[in-house]
């Protein structure tokens, strides 16, 4: 029976000198001889067989005591537990996937930031989210209070989980606060929504004046002879959170209209 050292197993498996000697430790592995006279170890092809399984369980998730254990289990007892790492690894996989967007979003938000901002009428789908914050005058202590109950959902922070923004009504000639919409795309959270439809956008950077530029979307709108829906939103794209430095802030406004 042919054998290999530690430092040949090592080499040919990727694994470290240390971490075969830990698994050898926690009872994983056996050496097939240890020399009496220099106490170099080694392993023959079943042992090296079997670090290639932790290497392989490892690589799905599995800690060195779990791989331990699934030697005293039934295959069925061994389902129930690869069911398990699997949802646990959509969940991962989910969080990770919202921190992507988060910075795909971030991402695009600078290119925007940095190019001259234009008028744009799109089509924008239905979006879901959480609606907080419904009274203008209501502290920074309370919106964080909220902010948090709705980071609870997901268990990571609300501004990766969801786009932060604020929705308005039309009212009397002006644009009127309405309350602060946590946006997120999934609709298994409806629990608020903003409806669908043709939009005018226009990116607001800070600095310039936020009625004014209400007042010539408007005529714009009257001028186009588009209607107005009744309801705006503005997403925040970067702010404070990003670059601490509030001139780089940056929000989309969306005024809701009707194409005759």
């Amino acid at each position: 029976m042919k054998k290999y050292s530690i430092g040949q197993v090592s080499k040919s498996l990727k694994i470290s000198v240390q971490a075969i000697r830990l698994y050898q430790k926690k009872g994983l592995i056996k050496p097939t001889e240890v020399d009496e006279n220099s106490g170099y170890r080694y392993f023959d092809e079943k042992e090296m067989g079997k670090l290639w399984r932790i290497k392989v369980l490892q690589s799905a998730g599995f800690e060195l005591k779990e791989i331990k254990k699934l030697d005293e289990l039934t295959l069925s007892s061994i389902e129930a537990i690869l069911k398990i790492k699997r949802d646990k690894l959509q969940e991962e996989i989910k969080i990770k996937s919202m921190a992507l967007d988060y910075l795909d979003r971030q991402l695009k938000a600078i290119d925007i930031w940095e190019k001259d901002s234009n008028i744009d009428i799109r089509w924008i789908d239905r979006r879901y989210g959480f609606s907080f914050g419904t009274s203008k005058e209501t502290s920074l202590y309370n919106h964080l209070i909220e902010l948090n109950n709705v980071e609870g959902t997901f268990g990571v922070n609300q501004e990766v989980t969801y786009m932060p923004s604020r929705r308005l009504n039309y009212v009397n000639g002006k644009m009127k606060f309405l309350d602060l919409f946590a946006i997120y795309q999934d609709k298994k959270t409806e629990i608020n929504y903003q409806e669908s439809g043709w939009y005018i956008c226009y990116h607001k950077k800070e600095g310039s004046n936020i009625e004014e530029i209400y007042d010539n979307l408007i005529n714009y709108i009257k001028e186009n002879g588009y209607t107005l829906r009744g309801d705006a939103i503005e997403i925040l794209l970067i702010n404070d959170n990003l670059i601490n430095d509030s001139k780089y802030n940056l929000r989309e406004i969306q005024i809701a209209i009707i194409k005759d």
